[in-house]
């Protein structure tokens, strides 16, 4: 599947998507290696309370022949479905009105500025120049979707882990972010992993963290 093809499909899902309903919602991003990562993203509408119980009922008549399985089964779905309404941030439930406003952020990203922001202050730009790869299953009440590469622009936690948000490029001199873990201007690996601490450290001769010798190619 295109990348054309993807966000028309995605818009057309986003398009039967109801304000007031619930969804399931699943998003992130996958680190992949080599400072790469995937967008996955994964919508499914959330039936209602009714629907679930009937069906649970159904079910566990034609496997039982029970009254009291099928009081069982939409007691436990009642259960279940008033536990979700307790802890939706658990579940990742969200309204449609929600999901509407990501899924079109998403298919803006994908069609035109390749770039997407979450809301811890992390940056990901989809590397348009590279091989694009598309994972795609759409129904009609369910959405999953996974897209790379994506290269991190900025990461909080990522200059947590280096200890610094700018070093200068051992390979051009230059000074540079490290969020991507490439040099901004020579596109050239900066950061690596010290095989005595295993921390992230920027390639250099020592680790920045215990002072032992760094194993790198320059």
């Amino acid at each position: 599947m295109k990348l054309e093809e993807l966000t028309e499909k995605l818009r057309k899902f986003t398009e039967k998507i109801k304000d007031d309903e619930d969804y399931y919602l699943m998003q992130g991003m996958i680190y992949e290696g080599n400072w790469l990562f995937k967008l996955a993203i994964e919508v499914k509408k959330r039936e209602t309370l009714e629907k679930r119980a009937i069906k649970s009922g159904i079910k566990a008549f034609l496997r039982w022949k029970a009254p009291e399985a099928v009081i069982s089964a939409v007691t436990w779905q009642v259960r279940g479905y008033y536990m979700e309404e307790m802890f939706k941030p658990f579940y990742g439930i969200k309204k449609g009105s929600y999901v509407k406003k990501l899924l079109n952020h998403i298919a803006n990203v994908l069609d035109k500025t390749g770039e997407i922001k979450f809301s811890d202050g992390s940056k990901y730009r989809l590397l348009r120049e590279q091989k694009i790869r598309i994972s795609a299953k759409i129904s009609k009440d369910h959405l999953k979707i996974e897209v790379s590469p994506f290269r991190v622009i900025y990461h909080p936690f990522i200059a947590k882990l280096v200890g610094t948000d700018k070093i200068i490029c051992p390979f051009c001199g230059k000074e540079t972010y490290v969020y991507s873990g490439y040099c901004e201007h020579c596109n050239k690996q900066i950061l690596t992993v010290c095989l005595n601490c295993r921390r992230i450290t920027p390639i250099g001769e020592k680790c920045i963290h215990c002072g032992k010798p760094l194993k790198w190619v320059k």
